[in-house]
């Protein structure tokens, strides 16, 4: 079992990594494009942040994973549910507008259930996406049961950072 949430953990991390290392990627090709300087910039940042990638896994082939229980991380996984689905409501179904929304939403979750605030607040992430890319609340449940997921793979990644 241990190797197996080993695994999973590794998994997490290549995923967050790719997609980190992928978006920023464009965004310094489209940074140089635009201007050189930005491009410069930008080109800095990412040699900062493939730099703090390779730390980041050097650390987490040294580092110990825990084993936590299924339900735990079935309970987690709810919370992102929760979270996108209550921040897309409050945003698009209310007019509160996104970061509104997943503020209250944060906030909300740490008074309410502290033990899952987390878990509610990365969700609420999810529920903050525009009703051009995520038309409907099945749409967000499905990106939020994937946010969910990646949420349970990365959970002893990145201890202490303010975001994954």
């Amino acid at each position: 079992m241990h190797q197996l949430k080993r695994g999973l953990t590794i998994l997490g991390f290549l995923l967050l990594a790719a997609m980190v290392l992928v978006l920023f990627g464009f965004t310094t090709f489209e940074a140089w494009t635009a201007h050189w300087l930005g491009g410069a910039l930008s080109s800095i940042i990412l040699i900062g942040v493939v730099s703090a990638v390779v730390l980041e896994g050097k650390a987490l082939f040294s580092a110990q994973v825990t084993v936590e229980p299924a339900q735990e991380s079935l309970w987690e996984t709810l919370a992102c549910l929760i979270g996108a689905l209550a921040a897309y409501t409050l945003a698009h179904d209310l007019g509160l507008g996104p970061v509104v929304a997943a503020s209250m939403i944060g906030i909300a979750a740490h008074l309410v259930a502290p033990k899952y605030s987390v878990a509610v607040y990365c969700g609420s992430f999810v529920g903050m996406t525009s009703d051009l890319l995520l038309l409907t609340h099945g749409e967000v449940l499905l990106a939020s049961l994937a946010s969910g997921i990646v949420f349970y793979l990365t959970k002893p990644l990145f201890s202490g950072v303010g975001g994954k």
